[in-house]
């Protein structure tokens, strides 16, 4: 495992298209930014599931959070019009 040290809008990058940047540090907790083209999935740990669909657990699905791959698209292409 890498372990690195970042300050607040410092970056990591991954390959060349994946980037992770910290966007705020409060306390002991850190919100993190990650750009990554469209076909890269990014979960969770804690709510990573093995199938393409979340479960129905409304706590876990933010308002406006595409459940799948498909009706994240659906939302996309409606977007753009």
């Amino acid at each position: 495992m890498l372990v690195l040290s970042r300050k607040v809008n410092e970056e990591v990058l991954i390959g060349e298209n994946i980037r992770i940047t910290v966007v705020r540090v409060a306390g002991n907790r850190i919100r993190l930014g990650i750009s990554a083209p469209a076909d890269v999935t990014i979960r969770r740990s804690e709510i990573a599931f093995d199938g393409e669909e979340t479960p129905d657990l409304p706590e876990l699905i933010a308002p406006g959070m595409a459940r799948n791959r498909a009706e994240h698209e659906s939302v996309l292409q409606a977007g753009s019009k």
